[in-house]
């Protein structure tokens, strides 16, 4: 299960959708994720955040070849 921010996790502030992509980069899940820009502090972050994260950062992800 994910939790869907709408407002902003800095300042609480009203949020605007800015864009949807999948993982082009590691390609460990074929799931779209969606990310909104703060109209207050112009932070922008995820919108749904996974629950699973344990599942997107395997035990090689930070090992440096």
């Amino acid at each position: 299960m994910e939790t869907a921010l709408t407002n902003c996790p800095k300042c609480n502030g009203n949020s605007s959708f800015l864009f949807k992509t999948k993982d082009y980069n590691r390609k460990i899940i074929n799931k779209i994720f969606l990310y909104r820009k703060c109209n207050k502090c112009r932070l922008i972050f995820l919108s749904n955040i996974p629950s699973n994260l344990g599942e997107y950062y395997t035990k090689d992800y930070y090992q440096i070849p």
